[in-house]
Parts: C-alpha cells; structure tokens; sequence
C-alpha cells in the first residue's frame, strides 16, 4: 500500500473542476439525484463526442477485467527485518554492490529484485532507497573475470517499482554469484542511499538464493532490521506467493497449551523416497481468529526426515537451536535440504508461539520441493495432536498439504511474479490511458464553457466561499497548534535538555573517576536520543497525511520496534485498519501516551517479553500492553508525574487508563478512547 503523498495532485485544472460542476447542477435542475448516475451522464455525455474516449474507455475496462485476476503483493512487510540498506552515500555516483553466492551453478530463467519500505519525510514510502540506475551480473566464479551481464539499467533513471518487484527475465544462463551494482543511489534528504528488501534468483520453480550467503560493500547493520543477510531471507514486502481464489481452510493447528516449552510436532508420508530440494513453511493468518500474521509459527524448531514413520533414525535438515526465530508474518519461510533423500518428514516446534495466555504450534501450509514439484501435495499428514472444536472447521491435519495458504491459493514462484510484472505494467498503462482521457475530457468540455457561464460563476462564489472559511479554519487551527507545539518543545525538551546540562556537569565534576564518569556520559546519551525522538513525533504530527488510522498505528508499530529493541515483543492488531482521519490531539496524545508506557517498561519493568494488542471497534480505538516484568504494588506506590501524566492525557482524549499490576505478575495497560 503506497502510503506518500503527492502534494501536486492537489492541484486539480480548474476549468474541468468547474465544467463538471456544472454538468452535476445540470442533471440536479432535470431531477437527477443519483451520483453514480450523474457520473454515468458525464461518460455517456463525453463519449458521445469522441471516438478517442471511447476506445479509452474499452481499453480501460479490458485492462481492469485482466487486472482482477492477477496476483497482488502485500504492499507492506509484516516481517521485522526490512532487508539491506547502505551507509548514507556522499553522492549518487558511489558504487555499491551485493553479491549472492549461490552455493552451486544453476540454470537462472529470471532474477526478481524485491524493493524494501521506509520512512521518507515523514510518510511509509514502498521503494524506499530503490536506485535509480543499476547493473545485474552472473557469474560462475567469485572473481566475476568473466561475468555475463544480465540487466543493464546504467543509461537512464529508471521508474520507481514502488511495491511491485523488478523482475529481470534470462535466457536460461548458468551461474553461481549474481551480483548487483548500482550506479546512481536513490536520493534522501541531503544525501544517497542503496536499499533493497529481497534478491530472488529463480531456476526452475525454485528461488535457489534462499538462504544463500551475502556479502556488500557498504551495510547498516541494524538488526533486526537491516542487514545484508535479510536479501535473501525470503521476508519482504511481496507477501506469499498466492492468486486471488479464496482458501477454504487455516492449515493445521496442534492443541493449545498454557506454557510454550511442550514439545509438537506434524509429519507428512511422501509416498515414496524423493531427493529434496527445499522445504517451505507456510505461517497461518486465519481468518475465523484473531487477524495476527504468523500466528502459532513456532519460534524454535527442527525439521527431520526419515525412512521410517516413527522416525527411528531421524536425520536433521535445520534446527534453530537456543537462538529463537523471528515471526515471519506472511512471509513464507523456505529451508534448503541439499537433495537429502527421504520419505517421511517432520516438523517439530520445540518452543510454542506465545499469544496472551495460549501457546501455539501452527502451519498454513506445508510444501516440499523435488525436481521443480511440490511432492507433499495432498500426502497423508499425521501428528502427535490436534486441534479439534467443532465451532472452526477451518483447521484440520489434512489443510496442511491442500495447496492453500490461510487466505488464498499459492501459485508457483515464476508465475506469482510475472503475474506481479504483468500487474505492475497494468496499473502503469491506466494510469497513462486515464491522464489521457482526462486531458481529452477536459478539451471537450471547455467547448460547453460559453453555453453555462452562469452556473459557473455561481459554482465559482461557492467554491470561493467555501475556500475562504476552510482557509480560515485551517488558519485558526495553526494558531492552536503552534501553541500546542510550544507547550511540547517546553515540557518535552526543556526538561530533557535541563538533565543533559546537569548529566554533563557532574561528569565534568567527577573526571577523576572513570567508571561514574562513563555512566554520566551514557546518561547524556540516552537523553539526547530521547529529545530527539520527541523532536521526531513532534515534526510528524505536523507533516501532510499523517493524522490517520493507518498511520497511527504504523507509528505505534515503529515506535515499538525502536523502543523494545533489546526485548523480545510482540505486535498485533486484531481488525484491519481502516482509511479514517483523526484529530491531531487524538494523535499526539496516544502516540505520546503509547511511547511513554513503552519507556516505562525499559527503563522499570525489566521485562523479558511485552505483548501489544491493538483493537478497532467502529468508533472505538484501544490498546493493551502487557508485560512479565517486576510490577508493583498499586496501592503502596505513590502516585507521580509519570501516572498523573498518563491519566490526564486519557482524559484529554475522553477516554479510560486501566492499570493493574503486583508485584512479580508484571503490569497491563489498557487505554480506550473514542475516535476523533
């Protein structure tokens, strides 16, 4: 979902603006109340003058019919690793590359890069740092002393694919490194930078980079978000591979347990012995629970396979080990086996996934590749549980393997993104036929202009009107914001800023002592990169576009990956969020009231997981955050700035602080306030 904006579309041609006007008044003063037939008299008006528009309007309607069934990405990653992004560049003409060792030579029939999302002036910008002009090369040594060039783009800048990938299409040449070379950065503020959120080398049905090893030239190591391993991670903004036909079933869900150390696991029988290739785990977002992409995919867990089904002699494809496995989302998750023969394989989850007070163990789908097939489609599945409750048919052991995802059916790799390609071409080409349409509707129109100069001057002192008291209302809620903005530099910065001069004192004071010295200088650290996140919320709220549902709770979602960096969390929102404008009190007051509790949780809680549950009910926004840390007695505890601040920014919003905490049970926050 491209979430910027473009200030000049504001800028609509005046004359047409006016004419269509008038044309709305026309049919209003014959009796013509219906807008959708109002707007089918102005196409049927406009077409009757013009067999150009016409043949638009044929090829407009064609485009969109093929547009349905096509496949459509995500547009947005519900993974936290975002992929690989450069040091900020001195200019555009600094060289950077990625090189991708494929482990083996492979016959490639097409390269597919995948552009990462970021924050740009203030807006989530799909094709964030995407280059202007780059190179692909293959090659079957490291050296690249004979490299074939693949995909020249080093002539001219090219589009920006936005959420769309860049598929590169070869003729089945052989290699092992593909590396990629830009030429011209993409431009950010006042420097350049290289991002790109995936690589996918397609032989056959396979993407043979997944997992492969990354190396770059220049890196911003900033896990778990940025890093040159992410490239090839199979997470990114793309989603799964899937085609519009609904799925009629979630996959597989083992019994739900109270604690996550109990041992699950699921098999499937091949059939036969097969040499594998890859696996591919599927994570579950059903649509009859609560909307949480990757729900129940385990955190750690192996993969065996065997030739016996009670897995006698198993033999180890992939582990986790102690080290946890991040929520892939909708991501799927693909495991190289190297051609391992076998014919029984297992999935185990040695730690479940924690929701609230459950612990899970669950698939959406369960693939393994032979030789360019899906081997386990429809094989027998059998597990040590089940989940089995009459009111959600919709999880069963036989879903695992039935060619579908939670919500859609899954297609093959080279199919999804040329059908993407395709898509991409489509929303190119109607974007041009409609500007087109709208240059040639406009002239058309302009020739009536002579015939309704009366109902255009009145529809000018309307919109005059109307443009003076929205210009006035604008101004006067500039005038309050202003003040609000003061208020905030002086509360927010004047304090923090008052603690860095009397950090920065001490430590002067005490230079004799190296250990309380450091501790002072990090004190006046984490002080100024608090001023200058609130300095960054302050500046967002006043940007464009921002005081929205949507992007409130992509803050939120931004705001927690910052914040709980060094603390293993989670962040779900149960309904999907809808296109809603908001005040900017509303916003201001429950992003800051949201970052505040997160810093309590840092800097009191020492907590070892939080929960963030995000609800939406008509006109209802609220938030749960939930922690295992210390807790404290509610009672015992006086009440300070930090309670009384949360409580009066609650009330401000006309809503309720909940808070209920012990000690050693850890603390719950619950905020619900009406939408604004």
């Amino acid at each position: 979902m491209h979430l910027s904006f473009d200030h000049t579309n504001r800028c609509v041609d005046a004359t047409s603006l006016w004419l269509r006007a008038m044309l709305l008044a026309a049919c209003c003063l014959v009796g013509t109340q219906n807008l959708h037939t109002v707007h089918a008299t102005e196409l049927t008006f406009i077409s009757l003058f013009s067999r150009q528009i016409r043949n638009m309007d044929d090829r407009i309607r064609d485009l969109e019919r093929e547009i349905e069934l096509l496949p459509v990405a995500s547009g947005a990653s519900s993974s936290v690793s975002l992929g690989w992004h450069t040091r900020s560049l001195p200019s555009a003409e600094v060289i950077v590359r990625a090189t991708i060792d494929l482990g083996s030579n492979y016959v490639i029939d097409k390269i597919a890069l995948v552009p990462s999302s970021g924050e740009n002036e203030g807006y989530l910008t799909p094709g964030y740092g995407f280059p202007l002009r780059f190179q692909v090369e293959l090659s079957e040594t490291a050296n690249f002393d004979q490299a074939i060039p693949v995909g020249d783009f080093s002539k001219s800048d090219i589009p920006n694919p936005g959420s769309f990938p860049f598929v590169i299409q070869l003729n089945k040449q052989r290699g092992r490194y593909v590396r990629f070379t830009s030429r011209k950065a993409w431009p950010r503020y006042d420097d350049w930078i290289v991002v790109l959120g995936e690589i996918m080398v397609i032989s056959g049905e396979r993407n043979v980079a997944a997992g492969a090893s990354v190396s770059a030239s220049s890196s911003v190591r900033a896990q778990p978000i940025w890093s040159p391993a992410f490239l090839t991670d199979g997470q990114s903004l793309l989603g799964p591979p899937v085609n519009r036909e609904p799925s009629p079933s979630n996959g597989y869900l083992a019994v739900q347990e109270s604690s996550p150390d109990i041992l699950k696991w699921v098999q499937v029988d091949l059939g036969r012995e097969f040499p594998i290739d890859d696996i591919r785990l599927f994570p579950s977002r059903p649509t009859d629970f609560a909307d949480a992409p990757g729900i129940g995919f385990p955190p750690r867990l192996r993969i065996e396979v065997d030739n016996n089904a009670n897995f006698t002699s198993p033999r180890l494809i992939f582990a986790t080990g102690s080290e946890e496995m991040g929520n892939p989302g909708d991501n799927p998750v693909t495991i190289v086996a190297n051609r391992l023969p076998a014919r029984w394989l297992r999935v185990t989850a040695t730690r479940l996934r924690v929701r609230g007070s459950l612990s899970s163990f669950s698939l959406a789908e369960l693939q393994v590749w032979s030789d360019g097939i899906n081997v386990a489609k429809g094989v027998p599945v059998s597990a040590l549980d089940v989940f089995s409750k009459p009111n959600y048919p919709r999880w069963r052991p036989e879903y695992l393997v039935d060619g579908f995802n939670s919500r859609h059916q899954i297609i093959d790799l080279p199919v999804w993104l040329d059908g993407l390609a395709r898509r991409q071409e489509i929303v190119r080409e109607l974007e041009m036929i409609r500007t087109q349409r709208s240059q040639v509707t406009d002239a058309l129109l302009a020739r009536t202009l002579k015939l309704s100069v009366t109902l255009v001057l009145a529809a000018i002192t309307l919109g005059t009107f109307a443009f003076w008291r929205s210009r006035l209302s604008r101004r006067r809620e500039m005038e309050r914001l202003r003040l609000r903005i003061a208020s905030d530099l002086h509360d927010e910065l004047g304090s923090q800023l008052s603690s860095i001069a009397i950090a920065a004192q001490l430590a002067l004071r005490r230079v004799e002592d190296g250990e309380a010295t450091r501790q002072r200088i990090e004190e006046i650290e984490r002080i100024a990169w608090e001023t200058n996140e609130s300095m960054h919320d302050i500046v967002w709220l006043l940007e464009p576009g921002n005081l929205s549902l949507q992007e409130l709770v992509l803050r939120m979602r931004e705001s927690a990956a910052k914040l709980l960096r060094d603390t293993r969390y989670a962040f779900h929102c149960h309904e999907s969020v809808p296109s809603r404008s908001l005040s900017i009190d509303f916003t201001r007051n429950m992003l800051l009231l949201f970052k505040e509790i997160l810093q309590n949780i840092v800097k009191h809680a020492q907590a070892k997981t939080v929960t963030i549950e995000i609800t939406i009910q008509r006109d209802e926004f609220q938030f749960e955050v939930h922690d295992d840390g210390l807790g404290f007695d509610l009672i015992q505890t006086p009440r300070g700035n930090g309670l009384d601040s949360m409580h009066h920014r609650a009330d401000q919003m006309r809503g309720n602080f909940i808070i209920d905490s012990s000690p050693a049970n850890g603390t719950t926050v619950r905020i619900e306030a009406p939408i604004r």
